[in-house]
């Protein structure tokens, strides 16, 4: 990216345990925003270390699920690391995890290693498609929901996430980047009723629009604190 003082680069991805790593380089008299999606702003780290505590980069705000920084002039490297203290995790594409939590999935939907992950997908050969399992949460709290999708190329996913019946998620997503890859994405989900026991069914459900989902991990997590 090209800013007034020079060009702004910028490099990330998501490595096989579900780290996002963001390497940035700010160039003089500059100042940039990044923003990372994270239960809590413990999880990110610049160099090995707390990034608030690394020169040049200062915390701003939690924005619902996401960290937000200023940084300055320089060179960083960020990470993002899968959240410690989840309520609960799904490894999908593994049967002893898909089993505990009682995944249950359309006839089409399968099961495979992508990105360097298992998976479980819908086919986007057969639209309408849809997997589900349980998921320990809080009672009667609200919880992040933090997903990991593989990718084998650049798509559109375009697909519904559904909790005890509720859409409480759209997705919609264009990766432009060639090649195997994944994207990690969360949002929080505020739903006493459903939450009240501390277990919620959770739905992929293929529109039929774009791509079909295909999640490698998905996470219950506490509200990051504002």
């Amino acid at each position: 990216m090209a800013g007034p003082y020079g060009t702004i680069g910028s490099d990330w991805d998501l490595d096989a345990r579900g780290d996002m790593r963001l390497r940035l380089t700010v160039p003089p008299n500059t100042t940039a925003t990044v923003r990372f999606p994270t239960p809590g702003r413990e999880a990110v780290t610049e160099g090995g270390r707390p990034a608030e505590q690394a020169a040049g980069v200062r915390f701003v705000r939690m924005d619902g699920a996401v960290a937000v920084y200023e940084i300055g002039s320089g060179s960083y490297s960020f990470a993002v690391v899968p959240p410690t203290g989840a309520y609960d995790h799904v490894d999908l594409g593994v049967a002893a995890s898909e089993q505990a939590h009682r995944l249950a999935a359309s006839a089409y939907s399968a099961t495979s290693t992508e990105a360097g992950l298992t998976r479980r997908y819908t086919d986007v050969t057969r639209p309408g498609g849809w997997f589900e399992f349980d998921l320990a949460v809080k009672p009667g709290e609200p919880f992040a929901l933090r997903s990991v999708e593989t990718y084998d190329g650049p798509q559109l996913k375009d697909y519904q996430v559904i909790v005890d019946g509720v859409v409480a998620h759209t997705r919609s997503w264009q990766r432009t980047a060639g090649g195997p890859g994944t994207v990690s994405y969360q949002f929080v989900v505020n739903l006493p009723d459903a939450t009240r026991d501390g277990v919620v069914r959770v739905r992929y459900q293929d529109t039929g629009t774009g791509y079909d989902p295909s999640i490698a991990d998905v996470w219950a997590m506490p509200v990051p604190a504002a």
